[in-house]
């Protein structure tokens, strides 16, 4: 069976059986990754919790986005095994 629908979106907390944010629509099944270009990582996320993403970051002013790791870059890929595999092997973040 495939892991891709294994994978919970990030905004998704497990404990509350919620999203993490108050009004929260998160979906908690991952549709898509986003690729950070900073630092390649991926991202999970609902397609509710990826709308309010994109709609976020097409929001922010160009000042602010050059000011960010990567200028605020960023790539949606399709969740598939391979990138399911690659998220879980990623080590965890550092600030």
């Amino acid at each position: 069976m495939s892991e891709t629908n294994s994978i919970a979106c990030f905004f998704w907390d497990s404990k509350a059986g919620t999203g993490k944010n108050p009004g929260s629509t998160c979906e908690q099944k991952a549709a898509k990754f986003v690729r950070k270009a900073a630092d390649r990582r991926l991202c999970p996320l609902c397609t509710n919790c990826l709308g309010v993403f994109e709609k976020a970051n097409a929001s922010m002013s160009e000042e602010t986005r050059k000011s960010m790791a990567g200028e605020g870059k960023y790539e949606v890929e399709d969740v598939s095994d391979e990138l399911v595999a690659e998220y879980t092997a990623q080590p965890p973040r550092t600030r």
